[in-house]
């Protein structure tokens, strides 16, 4: 039989390593969002004919576009929300 600071380090360990791959995967998808902000709001009113050299197709890039624009509009909804019930709460604090 194992001796349990044993196991309790392998699972710390594992905990650890679960940790550390999550923190990677948050930034990795962070840095995919707001690059791909650089490339669908850099070309706004793409080109959609398919004879230009430089072809958007139309539904991938709208799909895009207001895929990213209504994250942004949620995320703004979201922090105005928090700062109202934050003035709210201090407007009516009450003292126990």
């Amino acid at each position: 039989m194992l001796p349990l600071w044993v196991v309790y380090n392998r699972y710390f360990l594992l905990l650890k390593y679960i940790l550390l791959k999550q923190r990677w995967i948050t930034i990795e998808s962070f840095y995919i969002f707001f690059k791909g902000c650089v490339w669908v709001y850099r070309i706004y009113k793409p080109s959609f004919e398919e004879s230009d050299p430089e072809f958007c197709n139309k539904t991938v890039y709208v799909f895009a576009f207001w895929l990213i624009t209504t994250a942004y509009i949620f995320l703004g909804l979201f922090t105005s929300c928090i700062c109202c019930f934050s003035i709210v709460s201090v407007i009516f604090k009450r003292e126990y």
